[in-house]
């Protein structure tokens, strides 16, 4: 950020928390603190601290910056890689909570019916997603067909009930 633009950041927080104090030190300190930073990703975090729990205190520098990226770091990848302890696939760290959900996901479904797990590990993220979909929807259909469900069974019902429904733009076919 340029002194300008933390100049009217200051201005921002001075308009949210009267008793803050804009003088010509606290515009330095500031500056020293936010000039690698991107006014978008600063005023961002600044918006997170006002709908937060401790909007009542005036912000801090060191938590407006704090698990921002600098402006110089932006782009960079940090290439670190593991190894999942299900497949012994090597993958990027950043891919690893993802695949290991598709992992929890093939397991689930090999509870209940016998399938390919090589296949479904090799699907793309959109092939995957349909196709878990499509066995989530019929497994909650069998289910909700079913007269007599064991306590376990319900749950598991409701569990999956769930699940679809959080699904932006998915939803249970019923048929009645």
């Amino acid at each position: 950020m340029t002194k300008q633009e933390v100049a009217s950041f200051l201005e921002r927080i001075k308009a949210n928390y009267q008793s803050f104090l804009l003088e010509p030190y606290v515009l330095e300190e500031w500056y020293g603190w936010l000039k690698d930073y991107d006014k978008a990703d600063v005023y961002k975090k600044f918006e997170e601290h006002l709908k937060g729990d401790y909007n009542s205190q005036i912000p801090k520098a060191h938590f407006i910056t704090k698990f921002l990226t600098k402006s110089v770091d932006k782009g960079k990848t940090r290439n670190y890689k593991v190894i999942c302890s299900n497949c012994k696939k090597v993958v990027f760290l950043t891919e690893y909570q993802k695949h290991m959900e598709r992992h929890n996901s093939v397991e689930y479904m090999k509870l209940h019916k016998s399938v390919d797990q090589e296949k479904l590990m090799t699907l793309s993220d959109e092939e995957f997603s349909r196709e878990y979909h499509s066995w989530i929807t019929e497994r909650c259909n069998t289910l909700m067909d079913k007269k007599d469900k064991t306590p376990e069974e319900y749950k598991e019902y409701q569990r999956l009930e769930k699940y679809i429904f959080s699904k932006p733009g998915h939803q249970l076919n019923l048929e009645m």
